[in-house]
Parts: structure tokens; C-alpha cells; sequence
């Protein structure tokens, strides 16, 4: 009998992981004529982007102004999408370490539903959460290893079981909600003098076979009001649609690389495919819980 619940103990420290996964960028007039413009310097970064030029932008009343603009017209075109299927990764560090976890997705909007079915290292996950059901708990299922014995859990969303390798819970996430919480960290920024921001404008970046353009912010004054020293934001030019944000800490030294603590990407993103109950109903045939 201990034998048991020592091993049902230790599959579902396990199914934590999935809970936590389960988650989950001249301005003014002259915006759109930038991409044809190529200047120095560039935005290297890895994970499946291109690198591309920058376009300095004339400030205009705030070097927060252009990108915010750019933000709220990517909001009307994620808000226009009552649901989605996708394939999401993410990086997360929690407690000085970086998780990394992949999956495909189905969302709805309204109720908040997520459906997700795990990738790669992790194959055969699976997690659901759908607001309103289950007690407002997530289901999650692993299918591999010990804690495939233990069978369905289920989990407060923001439990910190469920976010012991995630920084954001099931319940915000969605293209939405993480292009939500950028535009209100720049709404705040942009209360401070110009000269504590610097914006970046890359109007030709490539993700994913998409062709993006990335506007970058970073504070050179450190200020306990800025959560993050650097945050870029990837806009799908095609749809509009915010594909990628990367949230980066403040550098130890002024010589250091800042760490990066958040990354969300979407990609292969089918608009409104017309999902019926059942993409949501653990009792779905083709799901395992």
C-alpha cells in the first residue's frame, strides 16, 4: 500500500510539469513605409528568426507612442478570431531556471478553452482546462512514465503545483492575453521621460516562415517600475496577428546579456476553424483523460 502511494506521489509531481506548461514589436506617419528600409543594427536572436535590420524611429511625443499603436491594431485583429488552432512553444524561467515545453493547441475565446496535446520531449501530454467546468481546475493526462499510471489529475490553474515551470497560468493564455499584457506594461512605461525608453523598429524579420516586423523596447535606467529591461514583440505582417513576445530581465552588469524569463510563440495558426463541444469535452474518443 506505501509502494502505491509513493508511486502515485511521484507521478504526479511529474503531471505538475504539465499544468505548468499549460499556459502559458520613422514611427508617426511613416510606420508602414519602413519596410522597405534596411538599416543598421541588427536584431540577432535564435530560435527559428532571421536576423534583420533596425530602423531608428524619430521619437514623436513618447518613444512608447509608435509601438503602442502598432500593439492596439495587432489587438483588433487577435480580438476578431473567436478561436484558433495553433502549435505554441514557450520559455519560462522559474526560479533561475529556463523550461521549455511544446504543443499543439486548440483555443476558444469565449468560454476560455484550451486544448493542448504536447510535442517533442514531452509527447503525448495532453491538458484541458475550459472555464466554468471542472470545479475551475484543470485536466491533465500523462502519457508515458509513472505518471501515466496515475491517470487524469486535475489542478487549480494557479496552483503552484500547476506553475512550478510556468510563469503565467492556463487561464491567461492566448495570443490576447499575452499581447494584453504588453500593451498595459508599455501603457505604464510610457508615464516616464522619453529618455528612459528606446524604441527599435525592425521592419523585415522572418519567424516561422512568416514575415514579421518587431518593434523592440529596452530601458538603459534601470527603475522598479519597469518590469523587464527588454521586450520585443513579433507582428505577423500577413494577419497582424502578435506571433512572438520575448520578455528579457535586467542585465547583472552593464557588459552582461540580459536573461530572457518569458518567451511565447504561436505559429501554424488556422483562424476560427469552426471547433464543435467536443474539441473541449474530455470525454472526446481521441483525447486520453
Amino acid at each position: 500500500m506505501n509502494t502505491w502511494k509513493n508511486l502515485r506521489r511521484s507521478a504526479i509531481v511529474g503531471l505538475f510539469v504539465l499544468a505548468a506548461t499549460a499556459v502559458w514589436f520613422g514611427w508617426s506617419h511613416g510606420v508602414d513605409q519602413l519596410d522597405a528600409q534596411d538599416k543598421s543594427p541588427m536584431l540577432v536572436v535564435d530560435r527559428g528568426v532571421v536576423q534583420t535590420a533596425a530602423t531608428k524611429s524619430p521619437v514623436e511625443t513618447h518613444p512608447l507612442t509608435a509601438p503602442l499603436r502598432l500593439a492596439k491594431r495587432s489587438r483588433v485583429a487577435v480580438e476578431n478570431l473567436d478561436e484558433y488552432a495553433c502549435r505554441f512553444a514557450n520559455r519560462d524561467e522559474v526560479k533561475g531556471r529556463i523550461y521549455h515545453h511544446q504543443a499543439a493547441v486548440k483555443f476558444r475565446a469565449q468560454p476560455h478553452s484550451v486544448y493542448m496535446r504536447f510535442e517533442g520531449e514531452h509527447v503525448g501530454r495532453e491538458v484541458l482546462y475550459v472555464e466554468g467546468r471542472h470545479d475551475g481546475k484543470l485536466l491533465a493526462r500523462e502519457k508515458r512514465g509513472l505518471a501515466a499510471l496515475v491517470g487524469t489529475v486535475m489542478l487549480k490553474p494557479e496552483s503552484s503545483q500547476a506553475l512550478s515551470e510556468s510563469r503565467q497560468p492556463i487561464t491567461k493564455f492566448g495570443m490576447a492575453h499575452v499581447l494584453q499584457a504588453v500593451i498595459k506594461q508599455w501603457e505604464s512605461e510610457a508615464r516616464f521621460a522619453a529618455e528612459e525608453t528606446v524604441s527599435q523598429y525592425y521592419p523585415s524579420a522572418k519567424l516561422q516562415e512568416m514575415d514579421c516586423q518587431v518593434i523592440e523596447t529596452y530601458h538603459p535606467i534601470r527603475r522598479r517600475e519597469f518590469p523587464y529591461y527588454l521586450t520585443r514583440l513579433f507582428i505577423d505582417k500577413a494577419t497582424q496577428l502578435p506571433v512572438r513576445i520575448e520578455q528579457y530581465d535586467f542585465p547583472s552588469r552593464p557588459d552582461a546579456t540580459p536573461p530572457l524569463v518569458e518567451e511565447y510563440t504561436f505559429w501554424d495558426i488556422v483562424p476560427n476553424p469552426g471547433f464543435t463541444e467536443a474539441d473541449f469535452d474530455s470525454r472526446n474518443p481521441k483525447y486520453s483523460f
